[in-house]
């Protein structure tokens, strides 16, 4: 019985077979995924996907040690990654991932799974990141619609109820009343008739312009502020004259940007030094 399992077993998964278990007359092989490193020569694990992530079947099993992972013909396709630049199905209602990413790929589906592997989660957010023009809403006189409770921004994933009255809020689900000058009667399928033209309901990256109630003083001036290296390694590296040139180079451009730019130096070796300048100096 024993060597009917063998050979079931190996082909399955080819590769050389595990000594049979001692004392043990029952089944020695599991079914759904079979013992660490037993799957042959170059051959990835079935399914594909690193062990327990995402709560996948037919991978390492949980207990499995990470040591005896073939690291070298592992396909790096199949690990999790950040997302790519490029468009993906349904990827307008989602943000561009040049603006905002999590780096990872995939998310355990449980504590114990999350635990375990320990992953590290964070967000990279670039908002002035260069690349195609962003849309940018128009809300009128209401200003920006927000949920009251979660004060979540009205986005693409949103459901209008009670006729285009009301909309419900995907984050904690709370209905909304909707402004009198943002109103907008639904079709038949439920959409509201003016979502073409309405960038914030068709779109997962949207310019947001702030109102009069989002600042609590006037905007603050462009200010740039510099520190460079004045040690003597860096001096004889090059690294400060590269540094200064880089600056100067961009200063007129800085400059440009608004009539309000204020820039300013600080020199540092052992010691900070702090330098004042006058807005008639900066021409010299």
């Amino acid at each position: 019985q024993q060597q009917q399992q063998q050979q079931q077993y190996q082909q399955q998964y080819p590769g050389p077979a595990p000594p049979p278990s001692a004392g043990s007359s029952s089944s020695v092989y599991p079914t759904s995924a079979p013992p660490m490193g037993m799957y042959g020569r170059g051959a990835p694990p079935p399914g594909g996907m690193m062990p327990g992530m995402g709560g996948q079947q037919g991978g390492y099993p949980p207990d499995a040690d990470a040591r005896s992972i073939d690291v070298q013909n592992l396909d790096q396709k199949a690990l999790p990654r950040p997302g790519e630049d490029q468009a993906r199905p349904n990827s307008n209602l989602s943000c561009d991932p040049k603006y905002l990413r999590l780096t990872v790929g995939a998310l355990p589906q449980s504590v114990g799974l999350k635990q375990r592997f320990a992953l590290p989660v964070g967000c990279i957010v670039r908002p002035m990141c260069p690349g195609d023009s962003v849309p940018t809403a128009q809300f009128g006189s209401s200003g920006i619609v927000r949920c009251r409770r979660c004060r979540t921004y009205i986005n693409p994933f949103v459901q209008f109820i009670e006729g285009g009255r009301r909309y419900r809020c995907n984050v904690c689900s709370l209905p909304n009343d909707v402004p009198v000058d943002y109103f907008c009667a639904l079709d038949e399928n439920g959409v509201r008739r003016d979502v073409a033209e309405r960038p914030e309901l068709r779109s997962g990256t949207v310019e947001f312009l702030a109102s009069a109630e989002y600042m609590v003083r006037p905007p603050m001036p462009p200010t740039y502020f510099f520190a460079f290296d004045v040690s003597q390694t860096a001096v004889r590296s090059g690294f400060l004259k590269s540094a200064i040139d880089t600056v100067r180079d961009c200063l007129d451009s800085m400059q440009s940007k608004s009539d309000r730019t204020r820039i300013g130096f600080i020199t540092y070796d052992r010691s900070i030094h702090f330098y004042g300048f006058r807005s008639t100096s900066m021409g010299a």
